[in-house]
């Protein structure tokens, strides 16, 4: 696949998340400004995207599991705080 697709995809992963985001979080919990919800958003980009670093660089999927076991853990427990 071209850089350039990916690239593609990637802008259009990130735009419709926040397109949820912000439309999914009208009248919610806002903490500093931010809805809960485009934080847990962004949270879970941030966690996909640091785990994404050593795999890319290693050329392995075996972060696959662990990274989403992670990822829901850690909303999970941000949702009840």
């Amino acid at each position: 696949m071209p850089a350039w697709q990916s690239m593609v995809g990637t802008l259009a992963a990130i735009t419709v998340a926040s397109f949820v985001a912000v439309m999914g979080s009208a009248g919610g919990l806002v903490v500093n400004g931010i809805s809960a919800l485009a934080l847990a958003c962004i949270a879970a980009f941030a966690i996909q995207w640091l785990a994404f670093i050593p795999a890319f660089l290693k050329q392995t999927e075996h972060f696959f599991d662990l990274t989403g076991s992670l990822t829901y853990i850690s909303l999970a427990i941000f949702g009840v705080f």
